[in-house]
């Protein structure tokens, strides 16, 4: 990956889905069932997104610290930091819980029909995240969308709860 200063999230999510799509093969793989449905849950898979984005970011020499590698950020959270009041008043949140989008994947992986288009697809339409403020994260239910949620719009727990959010141009 080459060394840039501008975001791309075209890149960003190839970036993923290819390293995703071969880490959830391997994980089918693993012959303990114990292990392999840890490995596949939300915990393990939503760790994997973690590190890759890391990756992304460090790799593209993109990263300054964990608030940078979000899509956007709140308000509060933009005055946190400029307070340099960030220890424990920041949270990397995802905007649709990563359990909603990572059950299709393991799902998906444990029934063979996953693939790298798939993998590509649920994190171009789901894998958003937002850094908030801890009062702000208080405020979001967090597993779950609002039960009327037309599974397009990514940011409706945001917009409900009033969190006024910007592109994250710490990148």
């Amino acid at each position: 990956m080459n060394k840039t200063s501008v975001f791309n999230r075209h890149d960003f999510i190839n970036h993923l889905s290819t390293n995703m799509y071969e880490v959830l093969i391997l994980k089918k793989s693993i012959s303990d069932v114990r292990l392999r449905k840890h490995h596949l849950s939300s915990k393990g898979i939503g760790d994997d997104l973690y590190y890759l984005t890391e990756s992304y970011y460090r790799q593209s020499g993109l990263y300054k610290g964990k608030h940078s590698m979000s899509d956007f950020i709140s308000i509060k959270a933009i005055n946190a930091i400029e307070e340099k009041k960030i220890i424990g008043n920041l949270k990397f949140e995802h905007m649709v819980p990563k359990n909603y989008y990572i059950k299709q994947l393991s799902e998906k992986t444990l029934d063979n029909s996953m693939s790298p288009d798939f993998v590509q697809e649920v994190l171009s339409k789901y894998y958003y995240v937002c850094t908030v403020t801890t009062e702000e994260d208080a405020l979001l239910h967090a597993t779950k969308m609002d039960v009327d949620w037309d599974g397009i719009n990514p940011f409706l727990r945001y917009e409900r709860a009033g969190i006024q959010y910007v592109e994250n141009n710490e990148v």
